[in-house]
């Protein structure tokens, strides 16, 4: 009885290591990144390109630098497609553009092949205002104006300042596991940055462990008035015992380790019913990706010019962050999962005994 005591005590204990990278989490890094990325005004992919100051083109150049300037251990890179324009008075890609998603990764010392990612969105869009027979027929049309105001601060500012501030952190360390930070462009298009690159994380055969996706974790007021900042949803797909659902369950057992002051509410569905987010192409190619987003959305203020730093949540954002911390550090420096083998190899292997 004391050697079962003793094992669930150190099941249970708290790696000292992981508790220092969720105390760094820093609530002033955090305001920092979330009011430059609303000055460059919008990161819609189609805005302007060369604009030093403005626009997706200036947004994903500092991005990238500043992804560089953590730690010569990232190695930085674009990820980049070229989309072509979709006819139609709807369309989201009305011309030919370049996609680019930003990715660091943060070698292995030991298992480098096996991945945790922790990910989200840097590009935004405007909606126009559904009325009339596009609001009966539930659509949603962007505005002609590419370079239309969409500073996206907490859609998805919150979940890319996430992104870099463990990536900042992060790289300070060592682990056994590669981690990889990415910022995907294209979501507000139909996830395209996302789907793009999961299909190339297919094709190359990636060992991905999880995939942390944080899309609108900056929220914790609801349009009707109500607050929730202790508690976080992670999303996951079916079935019940799939790799989405198993990473959803160790990250609500770690998050709450690590920071009890917060809640985690285990979704078991793919995403918010009608909703999309970048995890979803991801989990289609059969990779073990959840969504991480606050119970309480202000649909009134996503994609529009409203969506600011005034109102956004710096101390509820830094609080996901660090759930995300203590999660993505916990699997980086986690035993690997044993091998297994299936009963026709293991007779031949036992005949051979």
């Amino acid at each position: 009885m004391g050697i079962a005591v003793l094992a669930h005590g150190q099941y249970k204990a708290v790696n000292p290591k992981v508790a220092k990278i969720v105390g760094e989490v820093s609530e002033e890094r955090i305001t920092a990144t979330l009011k430059k990325l609303e000055s460059f005004g919008t990161r819609q992919i189609s805005s302007r390109q060369d604009d030093p100051n403005g626009g997706v083109g200036a947004a994903r150049k500092w991005i990238y630098e500043q992804f560089k300037s953590y730690s010569p251990r990232l190695e930085v890179s674009y990820d980049q497609y070229r989309l072509k324009a979709v006819a139609g008075a709807n369309s989201r890609v009305p011309k030919d553009v370049d996609l680019y998603n930003i990715v660091a990764v943060l070698p292995g010392t030991i298992h480098k092949e096996q991945r945790v990612y922790v990910t989200a969105h840097y590009d935004t869009i405007q909606i126009a205002a559904r009325t009339g027979a596009a609001l009966a027929e539930g659509q949603a049309a962007p505005v002609a104006d590419m370079d239309a105001p969409s500073p996206g601060v907490t859609d998805d500012g919150s979940g890319t300042a996430c992104v870099m501030e463990l990536a900042r952190i992060m790289s300070q360390y060592e682990f056994d596991k590669t981690l990889v930070f990415v910022t995907f462009a294209g979501k507000e298009e139909g996830l395209l940055g996302a789907s793009l690159y999961a299909a190339k994380a297919k094709k190359e055969n990636q060992n991905i462990e999880a995939l942390l996706n944080n899309d609108i974790i900056g929220s914790d007021v609801s349009g009707s008035g109500r607050t929730e900042n202790r508690r976080v949803n992670v999303y996951s797909t079916d079935p019940l015992d799939s790799g989405p659902r198993t990473v959803a369950r160790y990250f609500k057992e770690i998050a709450e380790r690590y920071v009890p002051s917060m809640g985690v509410n285990l979704v078991f569905r793919e995403d918010r019913v009608g909703r999309g987010g970048d995890h979803t192409p991801f989990a289609i190619e059969g990779f073990p990706a959840v969504r991480i987003t606050t119970p309480q959305e202000d649909y009134s203020h996503q994609h529009t010019p409203t969506d600011t730093f005034e109102f956004t949540s710096v101390p509820y954002t830094a609080r996901v962050t660090r759930l995300n911390g203590a999660v993505a550090a916990s699997l980086a420096w986690a035993p690997t999962a044993p091998e297994t083998m299936d009963n026709r190899t293991l007779l031949l292997t036992r005949g051979q005994s």
